[in-house]
């Protein structure tokens, strides 16, 4: 189950931001009298009707005061939008004051041991699904050779720097990952990604490829086939496939990387 708590504050934010311009633009109609506008048609021609505030007649404004008729309807509508923000903002700091998808999963956990092993919880935990992503995502299925090794903080063995710095990167962030899992292509060969990592949220797997030698014509040709194969069978760049890079002159960008992560696997 996806937890919206933080799209909900950004969508908060937003609202703050835009009651905070509506209620600057009431302030520039400052002197300007009080009063219901109206508008109506006559021979196909619009007309504007204005009331003062505490009259009962109202009176005609010609089109030659079109500033003033302007001034008076947009003042109107930032009235109207300035209330409704006012109102949004009050009942979504109400909700998100008690929303917590979270606490579903937490009735299961807070079980005794001798409950908890007789119940079948609604919704999986956090650790059945991470279990259950590891036994359908088994690592280390590449038996080509490993020339040069690299060791991550989870005792892992991997082909470059760069692939240790984006392990332990995963692993710091608390990401589920593996290291080249077996992908099987539309024509039933084999392919290998570096990574597959698994986005909690959404209970959806994401492979990494890591492009270390883009310099390389041939190296980047046989890569873009290889994206190609992948799409093949639904593994998708910037859907479930992401791609970092690098050259001998321009190694792997950390921010570059940590952006990648926060999008796709948080």
């Amino acid at each position: 189950m996806i937890n919206y708590k933080n799209e909900l504050e950004n969508q908060l934010s937003e609202l703050k931001n835009l009651e905070k311009k509506a209620a600057n633009r009431l302030k520039s109609f400052k002197g300007l009298e009080n009063g219901n506008i109206r508008v109506s048609k006559s021979n196909g021609s619009i007309q504007y009707h204005f009331r003062k505030e505490g009259e009962e007649k109202e009176h005609y404004i010609p089109k030659y005061e079109m500033s003033k008729i302007k001034m008076l309807v947009q003042r109107d509508y930032d009235e109207k939008v300035h209330r409704e923000l006012k109102h949004m903002i009050r009942r979504l700091e109400k909700f998100n004051k008690v929303y917590d998808v979270g606490l579903i999963e937490q009735l299961y956990i807070k079980l005794p041991d001798g409950r908890k092993k007789l119940v079948d919880p609604i919704k999986p935990s956090r650790e059945m699904i991470i279990d259950e992503w590891y036994k359908n995502h088994p690592g280390g299925r590449n038996t080509y050779e490993i020339k040069h090794e690299f060791l991550t903080m989870k005792d892992e063995t991997v082909r470059s720097k760069s692939e240790k710095m984006i392990a332990d990167y995963l692993l710091t962030e608390g990401i589920p990952y593996v290291c080249e899992p077996r992908v099987i292509l539309k024509d039933g060969s084999s392919a290998y990604p570096d990574f597959a990592a698994l986005n909690l949220m959404k209970n959806k797997t994401i492979y990494i490829e890591h492009l270390g030698l883009v310099e390389k014509e041939d190296y980047a040709t046989r890569n873009f086939f290889k994206i190609m194969d992948y799409e093949e069978v639904g593994i998708v760049l910037g859907d479930n496939l992401v791609i970092t890079m690098e050259t001998k002159d321009r190694p792997l960008d950390m921010k570059i990387l940590k952006k990648k992560i926060q999008d796709f696997l948080h």
